[in-house]
């Protein structure tokens, strides 16, 4: 226990005084009272002013209450070397020769501190640092290193790197560590995947595919120059690991692939993120999380491709996801996007596909049973084939959806909450939670993933104009999806603001990335070039009972087509020139501002009372 007194003041808010434990503390000030979460506190004095709402303290980190401190395993500070002077980066024989007055860590034969101060140039090996002889004999796996105020260095000698290898169970503190090795080849430094408080410099987290640790950052900075492409300063690939994220800063000097990679999860939560570098493919890519994924707070963008991009995978549907409360800024290629079909021809979201033998209610469930299975897959001189398969060759059904694709039931889908094989192995029975079905013998369906009740909302979004025929969306469903809700985000600027297109698979017949059921509302849509697309593309299918309504847009042009059982409502479509083609269901409500509306091939669309202003006309063609 370390008790400390301690007094808090903000100016014309509050003031606080009292006695805390450090070594386990959590602080917490709540409408007007502040609470200390700690038995071994005697007293607690406060004066508040009324109304007052703060939090000290609060997140996912809580401080252990057995650790090492790094000065007691005779690891010190460069402080008292560096004389105040700002880093500058790692420098290693060979490069441009260090100019401006800062500091830069090098290797030449031992680990040195070159300083330039006031113009004038002078080299000192560095009097401590992570990695010297005596540190690495020590025993110290499953330790939480505790690493206070004042500045580090961690070096790496022939692969060998004390942080990673030592597998500490935490690193967590206030200090910064800097990253070196004995030799200019691409890469940095890495170290352990639980970590707070903390700045890293030219130092990456362990990104073992095998590894199921959890990853946990909070108060967390990455600092990164020079290294190789397709590097990610956090990588998760292991679904019995989870992410947790809260005010974690990347900055990074080149190019990365992305800021955080997520390929495989159990869980993922992040909340606040800021993310820049000279160039991304992906601020934050996510493919597989088996659980929850919440992505929250995130400020990522200013010329990557895309800012916040999650891609389905052919191993389940992607369900419940949520993008809430980002900013992005001027992306190439899109904002904010599910995208189920990653212009891979290996991800195609259609896994298989069957005709109904029988089907039937069968106690809470409706039971489809089909006889022969025909899975898809890539083919080796491209495009895709089909071959019947054993049932057990698809997997478990319940991680995927049915979608019905012929009779009087097309577009309907249902999640499966059991199954069984019977026919030897060479048939399916599937029980759907859909009681709406009522599929004839020889009806086609298909088990697909993709995206489902994901969630994009809250979000800014500042566009780039069209760069070299990228397509530059601030909102994007790809392939569509299923039951998706796009609500309450601000697109300003750029080639296009939403684009949520179900399509076929670039041409090739009989598969189809289906859109049902998503629905766009309560967004802004301002000065985009292409204020928004809702369309089918590569196919004769159509979209089915998508939403858009209760949308704002300023300037650009619009097009909807081929979609069935369709609303708009309630929308306010300012200085827009749109076309709207072989579409059923109803348009109506909201208000139309110098606005031109093209109507083609809509004979069951329904087009109720909607004011009219200005130069505003819906016309027939």
């Amino acid at each position: 226990m370390t008790l400390r007194k301690f007094k808090l003041k903000i100016d014309g808010l509050f003031e606080a005084s009292g006695e805390i434990d450090l070594s386990d503390t959590m602080l917490q000030l709540i409408a007007s009272k502040l609470e200390i979460n700690s038995p071994d506190i005697q007293e607690v004095k406060t004066v508040f002013k009324p109304g007052v709402a703060a939090s000290l303290g609060a997140g996912i980190f809580q401080k252990p209450k057995e650790f090492t401190n790094i000065l007691d395993l005779g690891v010190a500070p460069i402080d008292s070397q560096i004389e105040g002077l700002r880093y500058r980066g790692c420098y290693y024989p060979g490069q441009a020769e260090p100019k401006g007055d800062g500091y830069w860590i090098t290797f030449d034969q031992s680990v040195k501190i070159i300083k330039v101060k006031h113009g004038i140039k002078s080299v000192e090996p560095a009097k401590s640092y992570i990695g010297q002889p005596d540190f690495l004999t020590k025993d110290l796996s499953k330790t939480n290193l505790f690493i206070p105020d004042g500045t580090y260095l961690l070096y790496q000698a022939n692969g060998v790197n004390p942080l990673w290898y030592q597998q500490f169970a935490m690193l967590f503190g206030s200090g910064t560590l800097i990253g070196i090795k004995n030799d200019s080849t691409p890469g940095f430094n890495k170290i352990v995947s639980k970590v707070h408080g903390i700045k890293l410099i030219n130092i990456l987290i362990d990104n073992v595919p095998s590894s199921s640790r959890d990853q946990i950052f909070e108060q967390v900075s990455f600092h990164l120059g020079a290294l190789e492409k397709s590097r990610n300063p956090i990588t998760l690939d292991h679904l019995d690991a989870s992410l947790e994220v809260k005010d974690l800063q990347i900055h990074s000097d080149a190019n990365l692939r992305a800021g955080i990679f997520i390929e495989k999860a159990k869980n993922v939560e992040i909340n606040g993120a800021h993310i820049e570098a000279a160039y991304a493919d992906n601020g934050v890519r996510i493919s597989q999380v088996l659980e929850k994924c919440i992505i929250q707070g995130v400020t990522t963008g200013k010329g990557f491709n895309t800012g916040i991009q999650a891609s389905s995978n052919r191993k389940s549907i992607s369900k419940g996801l949520q993008l809430i409360d980002n900013q992005i800024i001027d992306v190439i290629e899109e904002g904010l996007g599910y995208d189920s079909y990653a212009n891979n021809l290996g991800l195609l979201p259609v896994i298989c596909k069957s005709y109904v033998s029988k089907a039937q209610k069968h106690g809470n469930e409706y039971q489809v049973e089909l006889d022969s299975l025909w899975f898809i897959e890539q083919q080796a001189g491209g495009g895709y084939g089909e071959k019947r398969v054993q049932a057990d060759f698809v997997g478990d059904p319940t991680r995927f959806l049915l979608v019905v694709e012929s009779g009087p039931f097309e577009y309907f889908y249902s999640e499966i909450s059991s199954f069984e094989t019977f026919n030897s192995g060479q048939s399916l029975k599937l029980g759907l939670k859909s009681k709406k079905l009522d599929l004839a013998p020889g009806t086609e369906v298909a088990l697909v993933s993709g995206f489902y009740q994901c969630t994009i909302s809250g979000s800014k979004i500042k566009g780039l104009p069209n760069n070299q025929g990228k397509p530059g969306h601030g909102l994007s469903l790809w392939g569509g999806g299923f039951d998706n809700l796009i609500s309450d985000n601000v697109v300003t600027g750029g080639n296009s603001g939403l684009n949520l297109v179900g399509l076929g698979a670039f041409g090739v017949n009989g598969y189809f990335c289906h859109s049902i059921g998503n629905k766009v509302i309560n967004n802004e849509f301002n000065g985009c070039e292409i204020a928004f697309h809702i369309k089918t593309e590569y196919s004769h299918k159509y979209g089915f009972e998508q939403v858009f309504s209760d949308n704002k847009t300023s300037g650009g042009t619009f097009l909807i087509n081929k979609q069935r059982n369709f609303t708009m409502k309630g929308n306010v479509l300012k200085e827009n020139r749109g076309l709207i083609e072989d579409v059923s269901g109803v348009f109506e409500g909201g208000r139309l501002v110098d606005t031109v509306i093209e109507i083609k091939n809509c004979p069951n669309l329904k087009i109720g009372q909607i004011e009219m202003v200005g130069n505003s006309k819906i016309i027939q063609i």
